[in-house]
């Protein structure tokens, strides 16, 4: 496999410092891998601006590139080998186990295939044994296959019936399993699309999960309850009943706990996930932070995991009106500005504007950052990729931030693409809260900017938006509510 730096600084965030210096130790020893190590020792640092910088100074002469790539694979194949060798990763019980049995199952099929079989059979049951103690289906089912047919062949009739039994059972769960993943994978694919379903859908989603509930309802697995959990949570955000959201996310969290080994912590963050945003939109602050908190914990830095968990920290911050928790939250993300992805470092330029309008606003302390407001205003969202309407949130906030720095010619001149958008892209149930709040803002053309005929104009507009619940989806949309950014607007005008 061929490594990039990206892929290196990603390995090396999985291992704890002892594992590095480990690495270090036997690199040392051998005199050709002491670039390795300096390597090694400036990713762990990140003490450098760029790869090309690093090839500079740790290959100098002729074939700089291929020394550079033969550096970056042997570091690479270190860190791979002692990341599976260990299986540690920042959570240290049931994956260290999955990754282990896989390992060994990986050796199981190389002596197989070698004519060692005895042995490799021997492995195997002793593989078997953890895997099913662990509830690791997939591998339950094929090592048992093996062994049955390996019995089958020495022809020990009992032992083959055994293991073929095993087989047989575990199949039937994977097939279960296979069946519910591709019916969470299609639910959740129409809770992205933020659409609010009309009865009939409505309808379907509650068949899919009785469906997964009651095909093969003898059957139990870890990963299948874990998929029944997360199927009936997106069926209750489609359905925007947030009580059930709490309560089965609740119940999923209290049946990990009561797991005879330690679930996987990814699952756990599932549930934690489900429960933040739905507690937002509830209003129910209480244990928020200790939520998040155990998000970040079970997230690398960087990942996307890690960057959603921020995100909702500062949607949390905002939203309950403590302004220095988003603050904070950002600040600790730009830490590791480099390690977030570019696909969502547009998200994280949105969450700054917003900052620096609380700012503004005396919310929060005078913005000492260097963020570049007339550039953020100047920009112009690229309307033919926003079929759902998610640029109404760079919209409106150009808007408010017009309304601070008091550009009020400016933003009249914007009224014409504000209309043009709303009846373009605004035209969905699922977007009409945007609609009246972007309505509400062509009312400052209506009222000439005065706060009393604007706070008239604007009333029956704010009673309707007022009317449609904040869903799990208006989040990303509304990372400060617009209820707020109307009442902000009031008191723009009244400055």
């Amino acid at each position: 496999m061929k490594f990039n730096i990206r892929q290196l600084e990603e390995l090396v965030s999985f291992l704890s410092n002892p594992q590095i210096e480990k690495i270090g130790e036997k690199l040392i020893t051998h005199q050709r891998s002491h670039k390795t190590v300096q390597l090694l020792d400036r990713i762990v640092a990140r003490d450098y601006n760029s790869e090309e910088e690093l090839k500079a100074e740790l290959c100098r002469g002729d074939h700089q590139d291929t020394k550079f790539k033969y550096l970056q694979n042997n570091l690479g194949k270190k860190l791979v080998d002692t990341l599976i060798t260990s299986a540690t990763t920042r959570d240290r019980s049931y994956r260290k186990i999955y990754d282990e049995c896989y390992k060994q199952f990986a050796t199981f099929k190389v002596l197989k295939s070698n004519g060692i079989r005895n042995t490799a059979i021997g492995l195997a049951i002793d593989v078997l044994k953890v895997a099913r103690r662990y509830e690791i289906t997939e591998l339950v089912y094929l090592l048992s296959f093996e062994i049955a047919r390996h019995f089958a062949m020495t022809n020990d009739s009992r032992k083959r019936t055994y293991y073929h039994k095993i087989y047989k059972r575990y199949f039937s769960i994977y097939q279960a399993e296979q069946y519910a993943l591709i019916q969470y994978s299609d639910l959740s694919l129409l809770l992205q699309k933020s659409k609010k379903l009309q009865p009939q859908e409505l309808k379907e989603v509650q068949e899919i999960i009785l469906d997964i509930y009651q095909t093969n309802n003898e059957v139990r697995s870890y990963k299948l309850n874990f998929l029944r959990y997360s199927t009936a949570i997106i069926g209750h955000q489609l359905r925007d009943d947030h009580d059930k959201v709490v309560t089965t996310a609740i119940n999923a969290i209290e049946y990990l706990d009561k797991l005879p080994f330690p679930a996987h912590s990814s699952y756990y963050f599932n549930f934690f996930y489900y429960m933040i945003p739905t507690l937002i939109c509830k209003k129910d602050f209480n244990n928020l932070d200790i939520l998040i908190s155990r998000c970040l914990e079970m997230s690398a830095i960087g990942t996307h995991n890690w960057n959603i968990s921020l995100f909702n920290k500062i949607v949390y911050g905002i939203h309950s009106s403590q302004y220095q928790i988003a603050l904070d939250a950002f600040k600790q993300a730009m830490k590791y500005k480099q390690e977030i992805p570019e696909n969502i470092i547009e998200q994280w330029r949105i969450i700054e504007a917003y900052l620096y309008l609380l700012s503004g606003l005396e919310k929060l302390p005078e913005n000492k950052t260097r963020f570049r407001i007339q550039k953020f205003i100047n920009d112009v969202p690229e309307y033919s990729k926003d079929k759902a309407g998610a640029n109404v949130t760079i919209l409106t906030l150009q808007v408010l931030l017009l309304l601070l720095r008091n550009k009020r010619g400016r933003i009249l001149d914007r009224m014409d693409a504000l209309k043009m958008y709303t009846y373009k892209y605004l035209v969905r149930d699922n977007t009409y809260r945007s609609q009246c709040f972007i309505k509400i803002i062509l009312q400052l053309e209506r009222s000439h900017f005065h706060p009393v005929a604007f706070k008239r104009h604007a009333a029956p507009l704010l009673k309707k938006m007022q009317e449609m619940p904040l869903r799990f989806s208006d989040l990303e949309v509304e990372i400060i509510p617009y209820e707020r950014q109307y009442e902000f607007i009031l008191q723009l005008l009244e400055r």
